[in-house]
């Protein structure tokens, strides 16, 4: 035996070899098995059998290369036939298109045509009408609207509809102008009554009088900006006054100097005599609260609620003094920051001759004070200085 690696068939060795055990490879005749196919491996040669597989291969080649072509063939006959087109019809491309956009230009100028005469109809049909009518033509109601309605676009309604969207928000721009009108209106407002209320917080009562009386605006404008302040307020100290009375006997007589609206005098039974610079209603009477028209030692009752504005407040203090009964209550109900210190302000009252009863500082916005008349004030209490009853200007915040 020999080993494969040695074999050389291309070399003179193994041209040797093969004579040597097969003899001569080119003289000798293919046996009929051969040529039929049914040689087995042991019969024929390594170069046979090489050949042999190359033959297989060359055989399932053939058979794939045909396969795919069927395939591709079959795909192709699928489409339809429009898609094949000749080379002629391609170079005839460019000039089909250039028709077809002619076309397309022609309709759309036809279509313009058409719809600017059907915009136009109704006016045509009146301009016929009024220029000859015929004997036997006559249009009636019915037909006319029908022409219309037939005739009208619909890019016509599309605009109406859109002119009716588009005044919505005129509509709200109007409301948003008076909207900032108002404001505007309301900061001037408030504005003014702030200034208002610091003119009566640095001069007398006199002067607020001439001051009202020369403007009755000014009146107007700071009783609707104190409104608008108490409507803020946690607690208004008048209810509490008003709770106070109803506590007490009807039959007492009672004065309310610095009423506004005259709350008071609506809200109990008792006879209250209301007292302001400008009567808001017939309950007020219109008075300098320093010199009202009342006699001496006629009333039980002073009140003095939310109204001890000025640079003359010793002057209502007296005059208070002067209409109270002796052992008359005088009610004060004041905004708690105007007030620098209380001893001083109980003494300075006591020189005027009002002993402190009652007082009530638990609410941290506004005081109560109950003081009782012990004896009559003093003719030189007017010149003197009393500091205890200077109270600091309630200056209201901008809201």
């Amino acid at each position: 035996m020999f080993d494969c690696v040695d074999w050389d068939e291309s070399g003179e060795n193994g041209s040797e070899l093969t004579e040597a055990l097969f003899g001569d490879v080119k003289k000798q005749t293919v046996p009929s098995n051969v040529s039929s196919g049914n040689v087995n491996a042991h019969d024929m040669s390594r170069k046979q059998w090489r050949l042999k597989q190359r033959n297989k291969r060359k055989c399932v080649n053939k058979y794939r290369s045909k396969e795919e072509s069927d395939l591709k063939s079959s795909e192709k006959s699928d489409q339809p036939t429009e898609n094949a087109k000749s080379p002629k019809d391609i170079k005839n491309v460019p000039k089909v298109i250039d028709k077809v956009s002619k076309q397309k230009k022609n309709t759309s100028t036809e279509n313009a045509k058409t719809r600017k005469d059907i915009e136009n109809a109704p006016e045509m049909i009146d301009k016929v009408s009024k220029q000859s009518k015929p004997k036997n033509f006559h249009v009636t109601k019915a037909s006319s609207d029908n022409m219309n309605e037939s005739c009208s676009p619909p890019k016509k309604r599309k605009v109406k509809i859109k002119e009716q969207v588009n005044e919505v928000p005129t509509n709200k721009e109007n409301e948003s102008s008076k909207s900032l009108k108002d404001r505007l209106v309301e900061k001037l407002e408030s504005s003014r009554f702030r200034f208002i209320n610091e003119q009566i917080y640095s001069q007398s009562s006199g002067d607020t009088h001439e001051l009202f009386n020369s403007d009755p605006t000014a009146f107007q404008v700071y009783h609707r900006g104190f409104g608008a302040q108490v409507a803020t307020w946690p607690v208004n100290p008048l209810d509490g006054v008003i709770r106070w009375v109803k506590e007490r006997s009807p039959k007492l007589i009672i004065a309310d100097f610095g009423c506004g609206e005259a709350m008071l005098a609506s809200s109990v039974k008792n006879k209250v005599h209301s007292f302001d610079l400008v009567a808001v209603n017939d309950r007020v009477t219109v008075a300098d609260i320093a010199k009202v028209p009342l006699a001496d030692s006629s009333v039980d009752i002073v009140v003095f609620c939310l109204s001890l504005m000025g640079t003359n407040l010793v002057e209502f203090l007296v005059e208070a003094n002067r209409v109270l009964k002796l052992r008359g209550v005088l009610k004060i109900a004041e905004v708690a920051s105007r007030f620098s210190g209380l001893k001083q302000f109980y003494r300075d009252l006591k020189k005027i001759g009002f002993d402190l009863h009652k007082k009530d500082t638990t609410n941290s916005h506004f005081f109560m004070f109950d003081f009782f008349k012990t004896k009559n004030s003093p003719p030189s209490c007017l010149s003197n200085d009393y500091s205890g009853l200077k109270l600091k200007a309630c200056a209201y915040k901008k809201r």
